[in-house]
C-alpha cells in the first residue's frame, strides 16, 4: 500500500440535527441590590370624623319667629355632634356638610323660609324658601358646606312660627344628617 494522500477541503456544513432534551435548570443567582426608594403616593380619604343622623316625627312646631326647628330623634351619631331642640354643636374643626330634608303632608299649608345660621349668624346661600298650599304634595331639600373653626353651633332658622302635624303617626316630616368631610388640620 503507497504514502496516504494529502487530506481535501473541508465540505459545507450540513443541516442541524434534532433539539435535545432540556437539561436540569442551574442553581438561582444571588439576589441583586434593592433599588432605590419610589415616591410617596397620595395620601388615603379620610374616614368622616363626626357625624349624625336626626329627624322629625309627627309634628313640627316653631312657636316663635326666627325659631329654630326642632328635630328631636337621634339615630346614629357620634358624641361630637350634639343635638338640643334645635340648636345642634359641632365640637370638632372642620368642614362639614348638611343635608336638610322637609317632607309636608299634602294637607299642610306652609309660607315660611328657611335659614342655615351658623353661631347665630345667618349662612349665605342657604336660604330656603317654601310655598306651599294645602291640597299639593311638599317635599324640600336644603344643602350646605361650612367650615367649623371650634366648638360651633348652628340651627335652621326659620321666618314664620307654624305646627304642622304628620298625616299619619310616625310619619317622618323633616331629616338633617351632618358629616365631617375633613377635619381641621390645624394643631
Amino acid at each position: 500500500m503507497g504514502d496516504r494522500g494529502p487530506t481535501g477541503t473541508q465540505g459545507p456544513q450540513g443541516i442541524p440535527g434534532p433539539t435535545g432534551s432540556t437539561g436540569m435548570p442551574g442553581p438561582q443567582g444571588e439576589p441583586g441590590p434593592t433599588g432605590p426608594q419610589g415616591e410617596t403616593g397620595p395620601t388615603g380619604i379620610c374616614a368622616p370624623r363626626a357625624y349624625g343622623f336626626f329627624y322629625q316625627n309627627d309634628q313640627l312646631h316653631i312657636s316663635g319667629l326666627y325659631g329654630g326647628l326642632p328635630i328631636e330623634g337621634q339615630g346614629p351619631h357620634t358624641a361630637d355632634v350634639v343635638a338640643d331642640y334645635g340648636v345642634f354643636r359641632l365640637f370638632q374643626p372642620g368642614l362639614y356638610w348638611l343635608s336638610f330634608t322637609l317632607n309636608l303632608p299634602r294637607a299642610a299649608s306652609l309660607n315660611t323660609r328657611f335659614t342655615l345660621q351658623i353661631d347665630n349668624v345667618n349662612s349665605p346661600g342657604t336660604s330656603l324658601r317654601i310655598e306651599k298650599s294645602a291640597g299639593e304634595p311638599g317635599s324640600y331639600q336644603m344643602q350646605a358646606l361650612f367650615r367649623a373653626e371650634g366648638v360651633t353651633s348652628f340651627r335652621l332658622s326659620s321666618s314664620a312660627a307654624f305646627t304642622i302635624a304628620a298625616a299619619q303617626a310616625g310619619d317622618t316630616l323633616a331629616t338633617l344628617i351632618v358629616r365631617q368631610l375633613e377635619p381641621d388640620s390645624a394643631p
